[in-house]
Formats: structure tokens, C-alpha cells, sequence
């Protein structure tokens, strides 16, 4: 007998059994550790020219191709033996030994012999077996899916459960919120009603105070606004008679100016302190300011009928900007006689075109003087106007209604100054107002008519002509208007005190 080590291993059966066979040709029974290496031995034996009758036997007996059962089916092994392995009984057995348990020292494992006689039915069994493992696992592997399956649903129960005691819960905090959040809210509706009354209560108390207030405001400072012309009737005769060689002694007269003074000072100071925007109503002593004005109009000769006077107190400005305004009443100067002398109304009634702000009580020399001022004024500028103005000057952008007023005449005149029959009357409705209206306009501004102003123009370009090189006499009266030279010569004459002419050999530049 002879043993080779061939570590289980199929390959190494292949490589030392060759040596082993040469060593014993006689032997008839080989035995092998596992079926593979009994097929391997049975391929060294085939090679090294052993018959059947060397006989071979192998272990496990497994099913399937290739495996024990086949190849003692195909007559490569004589038999294979089929034992267990016993290891379920050997893990029981120590688990008995680790217990101090009673257990069997000798445990007999039944180990059967597969050869020729017994493969069939062993092989149909090892395959319903198979079948039955198969089948063994397919129900394994279900029954794990549905107890993950189930463990899943069961997680999700918990979860819905829990998931439910918390909305309940949630609903009852709610719930239990709401509540207190509706008794809340009635309790500062309530208090928020409470303080709306109390507020509206107070508001109609300052309201009224306060239109109390005004009341008493606008009462004294109405009443205020009423003394300075009673003052001022007072104390401008006082004054006369101050100045006068006959009337009061001067003891007397200085107790009444004195009189006078002291409440206009103080009704100036109550003015400034209050500056209340209450408009006073209409003056009840204005039929004696109006006998008072007849008066000055008698001393100042007819001269202060000239000035408009602002009759309405509380809207100076906004009268002052209309008269300055209007063309037709933006020559005639200005007087503002008021009682509101507070600086920005003062400023506001000048700016607005007033040509003198007088603010009551006033002195009435100072009031005349300051007329004549005025009138002395307006009548140097009627005459710069008609000394100056021609239809040169036309051309030049006016700054007042005035100073437009008379641009616009001069350029209409300009565009007719070749026509003989310019007439007052195709003035009037090129500039869109009355033969009356213009005539009044034109007096007051120039201080003549209508017609010798449009001579005078004539005449003024005429004496611009007459300077041109190649101009004849003839042709400079018809150019400037004049029905014949005749004519011509006799106005241009009567204006300048001397020919046409004349004029020219005066004035005209040497030529060589």
C-alpha cells in the first residue's frame, strides 16, 4: 500500500500518483479524499495503461455534472461515499461540553455507499432535493420580503400613529390658542374702543379750544388792524397843528400827539407779535377816510386822483399784481395803504409792483410828499419814453407791460410807417382794444396823442433816411409816409427848425 499526498488538489494527484503506479503495478484499489481526485487518479491509471480493473473510489457524492454522482453514472469512479458532516451534532455536542450538560462521547455518523447499483435513485433524489432547496429558498426569500415588508408597514404605522397623536395635539394647542387669542383681542378691541372715544374726545376739546382761540386771536387782531386810520386821522392834524403858527398851545399839542403815538405803537407791536393770517373785515369808518381823501386831493391839486389806492385789505399783493398786471392800468402808480406791516408783507406788496407801500398809521406829509415824488418821476420817464423811443428801439425785449405795451405799438406802427391813411382806428384793432383805450393809454404813458406819436415816428425815421447815400427828399417822405414832400418838409420843419435840407447838409457824413 502507498499513500500521496495530494493536498486536495486534482493537479496534485496528476503530478505524484505516475510515480506511485510504476512503483506498484499491482494495485487494484485507489481511494481517494474527494471526488475530483478520484476522477484525476482515474485519468493517471487510463494513462499508465491500467484496465478496469483498478478500482476507484471517491468521496462527497455530490449532484450535478462533473460532481461524484456523474462520474460513478459515467463508470470514472466505482463508488463515492456520501456521509455528513456532522456539523450541527458537533456544534450541539460543545455547546453540551460548555453547559457542564451530559452528552455522548461516541456520535456514529451513517455514511452511504454510492456505486452502480444505487446511482439512479440517489441521483433523482439529490435533484428533488435540489428542487426542494431551491424551492426552500424562493419561500425564504419571500418570506423575508414580506417580514421587510411588514416591518416596513409596521414602521409606517407608528409613524402615521404618531404623526396623528401630534396633529391632535397640535389642534388642541391650537384650538386652546385660538380661544385665548379671540378673548385677547375682545379685551383690546374693547380698550382700543375706549381709547378712540377718549381721543375723540380730547380732539373735539383742542379742536374747540382752539377755534376759541382763533376767535379771540382774530377779534383782537381785526380790532387792532381797525385803530391805526382812526389814529392817523387823529394825529395828522395834531401834527398840522404843531406845525401851524396859530392853533394849540404846544403843551396841549404835544399831549394830543403824544396820545395819538403811544396806541399806535403799541397796536404796531400787537400786529408783529401776532402775525395772525386772519383777513380783517371791511373798515366801518370808511366813509371818513373817503372825506379824508377828499381832502388830500384838494391839497395835492388833483394829483393824488392820479393814485389808486388798494381798498381792500388782506390782499394787497394780489391787487397790486393785477393793476401791474393789466396794460390798461399798468402806467397809473400805485399807493398801498394797509395796516399790515409785517416785513414779508411788505416785500410781497412792493414785489407784486406797488410803487409805495404805506403801512397805518402814517403821516400825512409824508404821504403827499411821497406823491409828488411819484408823479414827478412818472412824468420824467413820459417824457425819456418820448424822447427815446423809436422804431429803433422796438426791436428790444421789454421788461414791464408797459414797456411792452409800447413795443408792440411802435412795431405795428413801423409795419404801416409807408402808409399815408395809418388811422388810429387800424391801431386800435391790430393791438385788439378801443380807439378810447389806446388814446387814454398813450396820454398817459407819452402825454400826447395817438396821431403825434405816429408823427413823431415818422419824422424820427425820416431823419434817419435823410443820412443815406442816394435818398432824395421826395423819396424819404414817401417812404415814411407823407402825402408829399410839401408836407413833409413842413412837419419835419416844425419839429427840427430846420429843412430836410438843411439837415442833411448838417448832418450828412463828408464824402469824398
Amino acid at each position: 500500500m502507498a499513500q500521496v499526498q495530494g493536498d486536495w488538489l486534482p493537479g496534485s494527484v496528476r503530478q505524484r500518483l505516475p510515480a506511485v503506479l510504476r512503483a506498484h503495478p499491482d494495485v487494484d484499489l485507489i481511494s481517494a479524499h474527494n471526488d475530483p481526485m478520484g476522477r484525476a487518479a482515474r485519468q493517471v491509471a487510463q494513462a499508465q495503461g491500467l484496465g478496469p480493473h483498478v478500482r476507484i473510489i471517491g468521496v462527497d457524492g455530490l449532484p450535478g455534472p462533473g460532481n461524484g454522482l456523474q462520474l460513478v453514472e459515467d463508470g470514472a469512479l466505482n463508488a463515492t461515499l456520501l456521509y455528513p458532516t456532522g456539523g450541527e451534532e458537533a456544534i450541539r455536542t460543545a455547546l453540551r461540553i460548555l453547559a457542564h450538560q451530559p452528552y455522548e462521547k461516541e456520535n456514529v455518523l451513517v455514511t452511504i455507499v454510492v456505486d452502480s447499483t444505487n446511482v439512479g435513485p440517489m441521483r433523482t433524489q439529490t435533484e428533488q432535493l435540489a428542487v426542494q432547496r431551491r424551492d426552500l429558498g424562493q419561500q425564504q426569500r419571500r418570506l423575508q420580503a414580506q417580514q421587510r415588508r411588514y416591518a416596513s408597514q409596521e414602521t409606517t404605522g407608528y409613524l402615521l400613529g404618531a404623526s396623528l397623536l401630534g396633529a391632535v395635539l397640535l389642534g388642541a394647542l391650537a384650538w386652546r390658542s385660538s380661544r385665548v387669542n379671540r378673548r385677547i383681542r375682545r379685551t383690546l378691541e374693547g380698550q382700543n374702543a375706549e381709547i378712540r372715544a377718549q381721543r375723540n374726545q380730547i380732539d373735539a376739546l383742542a379742536e374747540e379750544a382752539r377755534r376759541a382761540a382763533e376767535a379771540k386771536m382774530c377779534f383782537f387782531t381785526n380790532f387792532s388792524h381797525e385803530l391805526p386810520t382812526p389814529l392817523t386821522l387823529i394825529q395828522g392834524p395834531v401834527d398840522d397843528l404843531l406845525t401851524s403858527p396859530v392853533g394849540l398851545s404846544p403843551p396841549s399839542a404835544t399831549t394830543c400827539s403824544w396820545c395819538a403815538a403811544t396806541p399806535s405803537c403799541w397796536i404796531s407791536a400787537r400786529l408783529t407779535w401776532a402775525k395772525w393770517p386772519c383777513a380783517p373785515p371791511r373798515a366801518t369808518w370808511w366813509p371818513s377816510c373817503a372825506s379824508w381823501r377828499t381832502g388830500l386831493r384838494k391839497r395835492r391839486g388833483g394829483a393824488a386822483s392820479r393814485s389808486g389806492f388798494a381798498r381792500r385789505t388782506g390782499c394787497h399783493a394780489l391787487v397790486a399784481a393785477a393793476l401791474k398786471g393789466d396794460w390798461r392800468t399798468s402806467h397809473i402808480p400805485l399807493v398801498l395803504l394797509t395796516a399790515r406791516d409785517a416785513p414779508e408783507q411788505q416785500v410781497a406788496g412792493v414785489q407784486a409792483g406797488a410803487d409805495l407801500y404805506l403801512t397805518k398809521p402814517f403821516n400825512p406829509t409824508f404821504l403827499i410828499e411821497s406823491l409828488r415824488t411819484l408823479l414827478r418821476n412818472r412824468g420824467q420817464q413820459r417824457e425819456h419814453f418820448r424822447r427815446e423811443l423809436s422804431v429803433t428801439t422796438a426791436t428790444v425785449a421789454p421788461q414791464r407791460v408797459d414797456q411792452k405795451f409800447l413795443a408792440d405799438l411802435t412795431a405795428a406802427i413801423e409795419a404801416r410807417l409807408d402808409q399815408p391813411a395809418l388811422s388810429v382806428d387800424d391801431l386800435a384793432r391790430h393791438l385788439g382794444v378801443s380807439q378810447m383805450q389806446l388814446y387814454r393809454k398813450v396820454k398817459a404813458m407819452l402825454g400826447t396823442g395817438v396821431t403825434d406819436y405816429i408823427q413823431g415816428l415818422r419824422l424820427t425815421k425820416a431823419r434817419q433816411l435823410l443820412l443815406a447815400e442816394g435818398s432824395t427828399i421826395a423819396g424819404v417822405a414817401y417812404q415814411t409816409g407823407f402825402s408829399s414832400p410839401y408836407y413833409f418838409s413842413t412837419a419835419f420843419k416844425g419839429k427840427y427848425q430846420v429843412s430836410p435840407s438843411e439837415y442833411r447838409a448838417l448832418h450828412a457824413p463828408a464824402r469824398p
